[in-house]
């Protein structure tokens, strides 16, 4: 900003550019009668930058005054500051005025909104020259500012309040609608927030706000910039749902299309839930309803809160019910083609843009030079009657072709325009189809070669910003080009349809969103189906590389527009490389803790594989491993077990008892064996595949080092702590020479040991290698990191043996703190972290909490693990351990049910068969029945 003084300001001055001469004139007549100013003399229209104006300039002023020339309606910024100052203003009981109007006009024809009627209307002076006639302004001014105390900030918090979902920026260049905006807010705060959803009650006028209108009219982007204006008025935040009324795919069936809305609709309530603090275990566990009811309760406490639905589809009232508002202190605004539901709540139909906005929009970058491109101009808004996508993409055809070399197109449209007019014309207002298409289909026609292979991927990935670097790298892959090559036509690609208006261009990122009915229009008259056909597959190809990351949780973040993306690719997938992308998909939400998903993608990909590659394929081979390891992660011990047994034959038997592949085989069915308790079988395991590793690689390669660890771990937990030692001291003398000492392996090598120590009662050497474990990682990977929260476990555990209950405890909730909101309740880090948390409560004395803790664990782990794995005889010993110092007779009667049902049959195992753990308490509950 440009600005004399610091704030606060008397007043904030909202004004056209064009008339920047004459209000700077006025601002340093106020200046000299001491009325502080704040003026912006910068041009902005994105509306990241209009909020900082706001947040930075008109909350720390007094009053507003708004230099409403005529043109002052179709300028974004002015009316996105009026409408604040309006908002914050009616916090106030007491009639002060803090909003001016000072009319440049002659007339009062342009001052329309009865909003503005209401505000102090002051007459501007003639000329600029006039000075007695600013200075007379400026006083009156002054004296209206008198009475005023504080500043809009103090009446209302002006910043952008919370948004959830789909992340809206409207458009810079969005004109025009200012009474349909100002409709939407009267019909959405009128009244009280009754809304009631979930409930068979029918729904009640009020409820529900329904902007109607046919497609590229502007619905989706009336309501996100509502939403931006309004925004202050919503201090609960803005919840955004896709409701996919109409496909953006093409060959869609309504039935895929259902099954789609239903997926999305859930994924996006549980994205709600998650940003509401719910858990992610919580979560997995409910359907659509139960979370739409935990999300009613997790919204009821917060302030209103705006809830957006775009694009509902033509639905009985049931199916409306769901997409309503979940609490009472939320408004639903929807945008629809339908006219189902005209009787309930109130309905805006938004027509074409009104004449003065049609003009303004198309004319919004050249004023027409004299009679004849003003009759051309006229001829255009005829033909296109205020649709508003097809006025925009106009727009930018008149710059090229002039307004009359467009409208002589216009007026002649050929048969590929006919043609389209006829598939479009659901979509497209009566009468003017012919027009519209002419005006899309010349816009692509005459688009560069660049800007048409944009439009080409654009149209093949999900609705959801297009990244610049990811077009380069498709282009380079598609092309065979040099990088730099790549990257320039995707600049110009991406930079040719934005300035066509064919895309939208994502602001403060290298993105752009392509118009659902502009990719429909390519899709129906691109005739070059082998360059849609080469983009679409180095589009797999690309973004199969670009989410190699996903094996880290850490980067899921940054990948959400290229998973929406995968997700469209391999929806019906044909292709090796769309089922590729298929496991992809698993490995991210096998990261996530979502492992009946991923089980899900992972078994689509292995039956995909099987079918186009053969059942014995390596890739085969290893989507099926994939499988069985997410089935493990589940606790589906014996479906993982004859998966990886499967999987180990046909290697035997096709690549020889020592090929790589087949000992990586081996190890994976030793874990597996390890997890039921098949202790003897899995060292047996586990030493063939070291003793082999050994001679053919060497003592010390990555692979045999591996083969080390898992052999120790088994080691250990048969209760063979000294060889168990024995290989965590190689492997960790080995990884320290050669890696160093705070490389990953190193350290989960520290790790294995400490744990090794801690079981032979060597606690102060176990606490001093976790707790530099514990500092390595928290520097290099952060406190929230996966492992990082391993680490907090097993220190934890360690202080609480030693007696280090204060200090376990504050570790034990930090862990499961961040283990419950990134993992879930019910991943299994989360529920040993319980566990861990319950024992040292106990040892605390705190019983009765330690008794509901254990019962948790112990019920999932029932459900999960089933009722004989080492992890649910741990909780259940700890259970019973927690019940017997109980001093009552119902605790003591639950403590030998947990015995009798979950423990004594330990008794009848072969020792050998067990766990370490399990051979403890197979030998504590025998001591404890012999008494």
């Amino acid at each position: 900003m440009n600005l004399a003084t610091p704030p606060p300001w008397d007043l904030f001055i909202s004004y056209r550019r064009t008339d920047a001469e004459i209000v700077k004139a006025l601002a340093g007549a106020l200046q000299h009668i001491k009325v502080s100013v704040c003026l912006d003399c910068n041009e902005i229209d994105d509306a990241d930058s209009i909020q900082a104006r706001i947040d930075q300039g008109l909350a720390n002023c007094r009053a507003l005054l708004a230099w409403y020339s005529v043109d002052y309606s179709h300028s974004r910024p002015c009316q996105w500051e009026l409408t604040a100052a309006l908002i914050a203003a009616r916090a106030e009981t007491a009639p002060v005025r803090r909003l001016l109007v000072v009319n440049p006009e002659t007339d009062t024809g342009h001052l329309v909104l009865p909003q503005v009627r209401d505000i102090k209307h002051l007459r501007a002076p003639n000329e600029i020259s006039d000075r007695s006639g600013l200075g007379a302004l400026a006083g009156r001014i002054a004296e209206l500012l008198r009475p005023i105390q504080g500043t809009f900030g103090a009446l209302r918090a002006l910043s952008r309040p919370p948004w959830y979902g789909y992340a809206a920026l409207g458009s810079n260049r969005f004109i025009g609608r200012v009474q349909d905006l100002w409709d939407i807010h009267t019909a959405l705060s009128a009244g009280d927030f009754a809304i009631v959803c979930g409930q068979p009650a029918p729904i009640s006028h009020g409820q529900l706000t329904q902007l109607r209108g046919s497609g590229g009219i502007g619905k989706s982007l009336l309501a996100e910039e509502y939403a931006l204006r309004f925004g202050t008025f919503w201090p609960g935040g803005v919840f955004w749902l896709r409701a996919y009324g109409n496909s953006d795919r093409p060959k869609e069936s309504a039935e895929a299309l259902a099954r789609r809305r239903d997926g999305e609709y859930h994924n996006q309530l549980a994205n709600f839930a998650l940003a509401q603090g719910v858990n992610v275990g919580d979560i997995r566990k409910l359907n659509s309803p139960q979370i739409r009811a935990t999300l009613a309760n997790r919204l009821q406490p917060l302030g209103p809160y705006l809830w957006i639905v775009d694009d509902l589809p033509d639905c009985d009232r049931t199916e409306l019910g769901r997409w309503l508002a979940p609490s009472n202190n939320g408004q639903t605004l929807l945008t629809t083609r339908s006219r189902r539901h005209d009787a309930l709540g109130k309905s805006i139909d938004l027509s074409l843009l009104p004449p003065t906005d049609a003009l303004a929009l198309l004319t919004r970058d050249r004023t027409p030079q004299d009679a004849i491109e003003t009759a051309a101009v006229k001829g255009i808004l005829s033909c296109l009657v205020g649709h508003a996508l097809a006025l925009d993409v106009a727009r930018a055809a008149c710059q090229r072709q002039g307004y009359a070399g467009f409208l002589t197109r216009l007026q002649q449209p050929n048969q590929d325009a006919l043609a389209l007019a006829a598939q479009l014309a659901g979509e497209l207002p009566n009468g003017h189809n012919p027009s519209i298409a002419v005006t899309f289909l010349g816009s692509l026609q005459t688009l560069s070669l660049e800007g048409l292979d944009f439009l080409r991927l654009c149209a093949q990935l999900a609705a959801a910003p297009v990244d610049r670097r990811l077009v380069a790298r498709c282009l380079k892959t598609a092309g065979n080009l040099e990088e730099q090559t790549a990257v320039d036509r995707a600049y110009l690609g991406m930079h040719h349809a934005i300035q066509a208006s064919l895309a939208e261009e994502v602001q403060g990122r290298q993105a752009a969103t392509v118009h659902a009915l502009i990719a429909q229009t390519l899709r129906l008259n691109d005739n070059d189906t082998d360059r849609q056909r080469v983009l679409r597959e180095a589009a797999l190809s690309v973004l199969d590389a670009d989410l190699e990351p996903v094996a880290a949780i850490r980067h899921h973040d940054v990948l959400q527009d290229n998973l929406a993306h995968a997700r469209v690719l391999a929806e019906q997938p044909v292709t090796v490389a769309e089922y590729v992308l298929i496991g992809r998909l698993g490995r991210y939400e096998s990261e996530r803790g979502n492992y009946p998903d991923a089980e899900e993608f992972y078994r689509q990909q292995h039956e995909g594989y099987a079918r186009l590659l053969g059942e014995e394929d390596p890739d085969t081979l290893t989507s099926m491993s994939n499988l069985a390891e997410t089935l493990r992660d589940q606790g589906h011990l014996a479906d993982a077990r004859a998966l990886h047994g499967q999987v180990l034959a046909v290697q035997r038997r096709g690549l020889g008892e020592e090929d790589p592949d087949t000992l990586t085989s081996m190890s994976n069915l030793a874990e597996t064996l390890r997890d039921q308790g098949h202790l003897a079988c899995a060292r047996a395991l586990h030493e063939q595949v070291l003793a082999t590793r050994r001679r053919l690689l060497g003592e010390e390669d990555p692979d045999t080092l591996t083969s080390m660890h898992n052999l120790a771990g088994t080691l250990r937990a048969q209760g063979d702590l000294a060889n168990a030692r024995a290989l965590h001291e190689q492997v960790l003398a080995t990884r320290r020479r050669l890696l160093g000492e705070e490389d990953p392996d190193t350290l989960t090598s520290m790790g294995n040991l400490a744990g090794t120590l801690w079981a032979q009662d060597e606690l102060a050497a176990a606490r001093a290698l976790q707790k530099q474990v514990l500092a390595t990682r928290r520097r290099l990977l952060g406190e929230e990191h996966p492992e990082t929260l391993t680490s907090m476990h097993n220190l934890a555990v360690t202080l609480c043996a030693l007696d280090k209950l204060a200090a376990a405890q504050a570790l034990q909730k930090k862990a499961l703190a961040i283990s419950r909101r990134l993992l879930g309740e019910e991943h299994p880090a989360t529920l040993t972290t319980i566990d861990s948390l319950a024992v040292t409560l106990r040892a605390k004395g705190d019983l009765h909490t330690a008794r509901a803790l254990h019962e948790q664990v112990l019920a999932a782990q029932r459900r999960l693990l089933g009722e004989e794995h080492p992890d649910t005889s741990l909780t259940a010993w700890n259970l019973y351990l927690t019940l017997d110092e109980i001093p009552d007779d119902p605790a003591a009667q639950a403590a030998q049910a947990i015995l009798d049902e979950l423990l004594r049959w330990l008794l009848l195992r072969d020792p050998a068969t067990l766990s370490a753990t399990q051979r403890a308490i197979q030998e504590e509950v025998q001591n404890r029945l012999s008494r």
